[in-house]
């Protein structure tokens, strides 16, 4: 009665929220919208498998619905089998919930077959724990709580043994797959102790699983064992064909087995003697071996001490060029630019003394550029350790070798004014006349000519190098 009250609702509900003129404006999407989201939330609730046949009439009472509507079909019963999938959907998600508690170890061994990939791997147990789940669903849905329960243990065992079956062929499948292949080949036969050592790993393994399906690192190593040593038998039995195939004599076993030996002697760079015995000639490729490993030691560890010295290296000048900048920076900031022009070229630091001057054909300095040396004094203290020359240049008036020997005097007349000055006397200073040859600007001007007589101050970094 309930039921039939429940249904007459969502049917006349149906009508009054959705009008006939409404509907005519709703795209098919929105029509089934709502229905089928509910599907989906039964479904993720795993009520197709707790409940099946209530999900089952939610499905077809809503593949009816598509039906009608495709064929443009009354709305009226459009919206009866709407409402009919709806209950149907809702009843199944009750009944999910009423599941996850009764079913609780089944549906957790479920998840768990899953996960280990039993619908392909153990099909046929799979499919027998899904069919007892189902049946156990069945029992719920008519109110069978006990039988429900019953059923759902036996498809608890069904989903586990699915679980470790799948597994155990997952881990040890394509092992099994290598040694049936071996087995069609006879290595069984040919290559026994090594076939049987595979078996037995195999065997072992699995007993591991059995007793702990979960992170079994033992379980895992000994796979690869087993898959190593079937490959291997079945390459030994590949050889002990080809020996048989060309009737080979003992003599010719063992001569091939020498040039085998020789071919690695040879990427080593050495003959081996086999006049004493097979087992001379090892020691002898063994010795080089040994000699090799201990060279490729030596020189890996000389490898070593390069990187770390280069990674030293690279950190000190990383370091240097930082502390380089910020003193580049400073100096910037020490000078009026109509005076002192700084600028950077090549790793070295120049500073153009603009403000600086000469009498005509002289060398001596006179008080009024006092204070610009003095700053560049302090310039120069922030790098006591660079090398710092003192650049004489000339304009082209007058003779090139009176020229010259002018600018070589008026740099030395800088130099010895600024050591002598100097806080710390033992600063690398030298002194460079370049005459007219290196012009900045044009001798045909006034202006250009006064810009090409200048002193420049290079502070060497070495970080152009």
């Amino acid at each position: 009665m309930n039921k039939l009250f429940s249904l007459l609702l969502a049917v006349g509900m149906f009508f009054i929220i959705s009008p006939p003129e409404a509907w005519a404006q709703q795209t098919r999407a929105d029509v089934f919208q709502q229905v089928k989201s509910l599907e989906a939330e039964a479904k993720a609730q795993k009520g197709d498998v707790v409940s099946p046949k209530t999900f089952e009439d939610g499905v077809k009472h809503l593949e009816k619905a598509e039906k009608v509507y495709d064929k443009g079909g009354e709305i009226s019963k459009i919206k009866s089998e709407l409402a009919k999938a709806e209950e149907a959907f809702n009843e199944c998600i009750e009944t999910s919930r009423v599941a996850d508690v009764m079913f609780e170890e089944a549906l957790e061994a479920r998840t768990d077959a899953s996960s280990a990939g039993a619908a392909t791997a153990a099909e046929d147990l799979w499919q027998d724990a899904e069919d007892d789940m189902q049946d156990a669903g069945k029992r719920l849905e008519k109110g069978k709580s006990e039988k429900a329960k019953r059923q759902a243990e036996k498809a608890t065992e069904q989903y586990r043994e699915a679980e470790l079956e799948a597994i155990c062929n997952n881990t040890y499948g394509d092992i099994q797959q290598t040694l049936e292949e071996g087995d069609d080949m006879k290595a069984d036969k040919k290559a026994e102790k090594t076939y049987e050592d595979a078996e037995n790993k195999v065997e072992e393994g699995l007993e591991s699983l059995s007793n702990e399906r979960y992170d079994n690192q033992k379980a895992q190593q000994l796979a690869e064992d087993a898959a190593y040593q079937a490959n291997h038998a079945i390459a030994l039995t590949n050889s002990i064909n080809q020996i048989e195939e060309e009737k080979m004599s003992y003599e010719d076993i063992l001569l091939k087995e020498e040039e085998d030996l020789q071919s690695i002697a040879d990427v080593l760079g050495t003959e081996l003697k086999f006049d004493n015995g097979r087992e001379a000639a090892l020691q002898q490729l063994k010795d080089e071996i040994t000699l090799v490993q201990g060279e490729v030691t030596s020189l890996r560890g000389e490898i070593e001490s390069m990187n770390a010295a280069s990674a030293d290296s690279e950190a000190a000048m990383r370091a240097r060029i930082e502390e380089t900048k910020a003193k580049l920076n400073q100096i910037f900031n020490m000078f009026d630019e109509d005076k002192v022009e700084v600028f950077e070229q090549k790793g070295k630091f120049i500073l153009r003394m603009k403000g600086f001057n000469f009498d005509v054909g002289s060398a001596e300095i006179g008080t009024d550029n006092y204070e610009l040396l003095t700053q560049v004094q302090e310039a120069v203290n922030i790098f006591p350790n660079e090398k710092i020359i003192v650049e004489g240049h000339t304009d082209a008036t007058g003779g090139e070798e009176l020229n010259q020997e002018l600018s070589e005097k008026r740099a030395e007349a800088v130099k010895q004014y600024l050591q002598a000055n100097m806080t710390n006397g033992g600063m690398n200073i030298e002194a460079k006349g370049y005459g007219e040859s290196k012009p900045i600007s044009s001798n045909e001007t006034e202006e250009g000519r006064q810009d090409n007589r200048r002193i420049d101050i290079v502070i060497d970094t070495a970080l152009g190098e």
